[in-house]
Parts: structure tokens; C-alpha cells; sequence
């Protein structure tokens, strides 16, 4: 990609808006010899969710998608890098994450990021990134009286820094139900929880992120969720990450029909 090309956007007509903050690789080439190995191999990337939702934009959906990798800035955290829990919690990972879920340093020591760079990349990057994904809802709201926004997420199926054993296959987050309606997150946690050969959580490990948080307001007409979904259900995840087309083809009926049930329930 070039410099000047940081998210793609494709603008639909519906009430429902998709997020892709973490799919991008990008890393600026003044960054590479500064990180490490492990920075380079950006193993915390949600790999090819675009290619598992590329049928979105026939329902009418809005998708914005970031080209840059979540080690430039993550674009799922407060800008003033406030954590997402009370109090902070050891799951806590950075604005500008200097190391990755398995605690592996990202830089070269004494390469990390500075608190000037840390505010460079927020101008750059994350403010209008935000700005556009503001105008998006705000767009399907007037259109349609509300709006859904789904923030589209994946991650190994194994975290130790989360979770010892496997993590559920499909993890529904509302910031424990205060960012979309009740009936709304009963009805997505219900298609999903159809198909019993995928476990399915909801505001467990995974409540959403600032993105469900921040842009959550059912009371403005505004209704907002995460899906946090394991890479195991669509792709073969050792020794690299490879999309597989046998799990795509299991696990898109089940995605298509609770964006289908969302949107329907948007336009109610």
C-alpha cells in the first residue's frame, strides 16, 4: 500500500456498519528495523476477515477496513490509552503495543515507540480512521432512524494471557449488554448459538473493545457489538495462518444469517 492509503471503505445503504480495525499488515518501512522479529511477523493480526465477509456489501453494509497493522496504533483503544477495565487489568494492551499477546517485545531495546511518536500515529492514523467510521453511523442512523455497528474482530484460538485452555470459537461482546439493546443481543447470540459445532460466549473474556464501548449508545439509536471470533473456524492456523475454504464454506451460513437477523432487526 502506499503511505496516503490508511483504510479502505465500502459505503452501503443499509443501517448496519462493519469495522475491521485489526485485518491490516502495513507496517511504515522507517519501523522495520526497528522491531523485532516477532514485531515483523505482526502475529496478532486478525488475518483475512475480509475474505470470510466479502459477501457484505450485498446485504447493503457499510465496511471500513484498516490497511495498517495494529503494532502502528490500535485503533480499538481509547486515545488517551486508558484501559478498558477499571482499575487495569494484566489483559491490558497498549494504544501503541510495545509487546505481543505472548508478551514477546515488539522493538529492538531502547527502539520503542516515544510519547511524541505515540502522538504522531494517533494524528495520522487513529483520529481520522475515527472520524470516517463517526460519519458512517451517523450516515445510517439518518438514514434508517438507527444503526448497528459490528465491530469485526478474530485471534488465536490459544492466548495463554487470557485463557490456559482453547478460547470459545465465537465471543459476543455488549460491554456486559450497556452498548446495544437487549433483544438485539439475545437475537445474535441466539443465531450463533444454533450451530452446535461452535462454542459460543457472550461479554465473557471478550466485552468489547473501545470501539463497542465508545460508539455503543442505544438510547441515541445507536447499537453497537463485538465479535471476537477464534481463526480455528475458518482457517488452518500452524505453522501460518492460511485461510481455508472448507471452514469458510462451514461457518458462512451461521455469519451471514445473524448479519441478515441484524440488519432485519435494525430496520424494524
Amino acid at each position: 500500500m502506499t503511505e496516503g492509503t490508511t483504510f479502505h471503505v465500502i459505503e452501503g445503504e443499509g443501517p448496519l456498519v462493519v469495522s475491521m480495525p485489526h485485518t491490516g499488515s502495513w507496517i511504515p518501512a522507517e519501523l522495520h528495523h526497528r522491531l523485532s522479529a516477532t514485531g515483523r511477523m505482526i502475529p496478532d493480526t486478525d488475518w483475512d476477515l475480509d475474505r470470510l465477509y466479502d459477501w457484505l456489501p450485498a446485504h447493503g453494509a457499510s465496511v471500513i477496513r484498516a490497511t495498517w497493522s495494529r503494532y502502528v496504533i490500535d485503533l480499538n483503544r481509547h486515545p488517551d490509552g486508558l484501559p478498558l477495565y477499571p482499575g487495569g487489568t494484566m489483559n491490558h494492551t497498549a494504544l501503541v503495543p510495545a509487546s505481543s499477546f505472548d508478551g514477546v517485545p515488539l522493538y529492538h531495546e531502547g527502539k520503542e515507540p516515544t510519547s511524541a511518536e505515540v502522538a504522531q500515529r494517533l494524528q495520522r492514523y487513529w483520529r481520522p480512521w475515527h472520524a470516517r467510521l463517526d460519519s458512517l453511523v451517523a450516515a445510517a442512523r439518518h438514514r434508517h432512524g438507527r444503526a448497528v455497528l459490528f465491530d469485526c474482530h478474530s485471534i488465536r484460538s490459544v492466548v495463554p494471557r487470557y485463557q490456559a485452555s482453547r478460547l470459545p470459537d465465537l465471543n459476543i461482546g455488549t460491554a456486559d449488554g450497556t452498548s446495544c439493546a437487549p433483544d438485539l443481543r439475545e437475537t445474535i447470540a441466539g443465531i450463533l448459538g444454533r450451530d452446535r459445532r461452535y462454542s459460543v460466549a457472550v461479554d465473557g473474556i471478550f466485552k468489547g473493545g473501545y470501539i463497542t464501548r465508545h460508539y455503543g449508545r442505544p438510547e441515541e439509536g445507536i447499537h453497537a457489538f463485538q465479535l471476537e471470533q477464534s481463526l480455528a473456524i475458518y482457517m488452518q492456523e500452524t505453522p501460518t495462518p492460511v485461510i481455508d475454504p472448507d471452514r469458510v464454506r462451514d461457518v458462512k451460513p451461521l455469519l451471514e444469517d445473524m448479519v441478515k437477523a441484524v440488519i432485519n432487526w435494525a430496520r424494524a
